[in-house]
């Protein structure tokens, strides 16, 4: 292996890790604080019944992943369900599991599922204001956004378990901005991801064999 790919390969094996170490650094969002990071929000989401509207420049599935809260899905009624999927496993742990944020100013209830058939439904008056403001890409407009916590345990499930997607409906015009998972506990490892903790000594190997490499370059000759 020359100098240039092994110096190659030790840059990319270190940005590999610095973005595996990025996505899982907490996000915050108003006062609620989501310790897995990107890995809380969704990575896919799909219509699987309805059509929920667009407004502005940003499709409803594409405005429902990660933790951007300007754009979403909207005016969502009681025919239109959109699957979210998530790229790390979530589970019912203690205290609160899944964060629903809504477009204002009005406070529409809602449904959940964590099978695609069985339904929970949510009343909007349950929703709080998060201090947060939205703005929809595309028009300027801009909205409060309002959201509430759920605690899984609270709608029957029992501890642990393991969901990798959760379904949404709407009930008379609900417009979800964002979805996310409270909880730290990982139900299983992410097929193929590298925990933070087992990166840092790839991240130490990799710097390693960079410092190696540059430090076999030869010098250029004294005159």
């Amino acid at each position: 292996m020359t100098s240039i790919h092994a110096a190659g390969l030790a840059c990319g094996l270190a940005s590999c890790v610095l973005a595996t170490a990025a996505q899982a650094l907490p996000v915050t969002l108003g006062s609620t604080i989501f310790p897995r990071g990107l890995h809380a929000f969704p990575v896919a989401a799909t219509v699987t019944s309805g059509a929920p509207d667009q407004k502005g420049s940003v499709s409803p599935t594409d405005g429902l992943l990660g933790a951007n809260i300007n754009d979403g899905a909207w005016d969502m009624i009681g025919t239109d369900i959109i699957r979210l999927d998530f790229d790390t496993p979530f589970s019912n742990e203690a205290g609160v599991d899944l964060w629903f944020a809504e477009a204002g100013p009005v406070k529409d209830g809602w449904y959940f599922s964590l099978n695609g058939s069985s339904f929970h439904g949510i009343v909007g008056t349950v929703l709080a204001d998060t201090g947060l403001d939205g703005v929809v890409p595309g028009t300027g407009e801009t909205f409060d956004v309002f959201a509430y916590k759920v605690d899984l345990t609270g709608f029957g499930y029992a501890p642990g378990g393991s969901y990798s997607s959760l379904w949404i409906r709407g009930y008379t015009s609900w417009d979800p901005v964002a979805v996310g998972v409270l909880n730290a506990a990982t139900a299983e490892p992410e097929a193929g991801a590298v925990p933070l903790p087992a990166a840092l000594p790839m991240l130490g190997a990799a710097l390693a064999l960079l410092g190696l490499v540059m430090g076999r370059r030869p010098r250029p000759r004294e005159v």
